[in-house]
């Protein structure tokens, strides 16, 4: 029997930690991601898809430190994708670190899908860095983009008074 080759053990590998991670078994979707990172040839996609999901997940199990590591990683090798800025905004946030969040959220505006998300964290960090009035501008841009989710009415109710 001939080995499977390695792409398609990268592919049942990403397969197999995605299933891991919609069934609530996070350790495994991390174990396995790892695997696909010790795997996966140097430029291959595979690479920044398992950097991007083992960084969303350790933002879930709240290890900010090691989400940011991998979202750094998943951002430079995409070239600058919105999406993962991001994340690693979310993430340098959870760890306390304020004005480098704020400065790679900014990244984030440029995709209008990520967009009120993006104005909401950014509403967050520089509340963080004691600038209430740019948090409720931020605040009120990102509801009124999205009128609909209740996180941003909220963030805007916070800062009505700024």
């Amino acid at each position: 029997m001939r080995p499977m080759p390695r792409e398609h053990r990268v592919r049942a590998l990403l397969q197999s930690a995605e299933l891991h991670t919609r069934e609530g078994r996070y350790e495994r979707a991390v174990r396995t991601y790892r695997r696909v990172l010790r795997l996966a040839d140097q430029g291959d996609f595979a690479k920044e898809i398992a950097h991007a999901r083992l960084g969303d997940l350790h933002i879930g199990l709240q290890e900010p430190d090691s989400a940011i590591a991998h979202l750094r990683r998943a951002l430079a090798l995409s070239g600058g994708e919105p999406e993962y800025a991001l994340m690693l905004g979310v993430a340098l946030l959870s760890a306390g670190r304020h004005q480098e969040a704020a400065e790679i959220l900014y990244d984030a505006l440029h995709s209008p899908s990520h967009m009120p998300e993006a104005l909401a964290s950014l509403a967050e960090a520089v509340a963080a860095l004691g600038d209430r009035a740019a948090a409720g501008r931020l605040a009120r841009r990102a509801t009124s983009l999205d009128p609909t989710d209740a996180r941003y009415r909220a963030l805007a109710r916070e800062y009505a008074d700024a």
